[in-house]
């Protein structure tokens, strides 16, 4: 994949907001982030992006990382900045998280989930979770 690269499949334009693969210190940092437009809203795939790769993110594709929608990165621990979500604005927050993780091992463990579910919950997001629902996208 190249960054800025454009696809279309199925009624959804696809692009590529990050190159995979780019030599890094974390293997997390060679994810690849795209922004999928669908028939109702965009939406932020962020993979497995982490604080070192956000500062690109913003700089490359300012106007694109504001997404309605926005799967949390790395799970929704250790990911991005919590000012990196507060740029992107999000009103739907999809967690790829087991809910171990989402309750951080009900509250004894080391991640940083629930200091970023009280960021999404301050900018009024709604969560969906992988571990509770099912859902479809158009």
């Amino acid at each position: 994949t190249e960054k800025g690269m454009k696809a279309e499949a199925g009624g959804f334009r696809i692009r590529v907001l990050t190159e995979g693969g780019l030599p890094s210190r974390n293997i997390n940092e060679t994810t690849v982030v795209y922004r999928v437009d669908t028939r109702d809203q965009p939406i932020l795939f962020l993979g497995d992006l982490e604080e070192d790769g956000e500062a690109r993110l913003i700089r490359d594709f300012p106007a694109e990382i504001r997404c309605p929608v926005v799967q949390m990165a790395h799970h929704g621990q250790n990911g991005v900045s919590m000012d990196f979500y507060r740029l992107v604005r999000p009103e739907l927050c999809l967690w790829p998280t087991p809910d171990w993780l989402w309750t951080n091992v009900d509250g004894m463990g080391p991640f940083r989930t629930l200091i970023t579910r009280q960021t999404a919950e301050e900018l009024g997001c709604e969560d969906l979770t992988s571990f509770h629902e099912d859902a479809w996208l158009r």
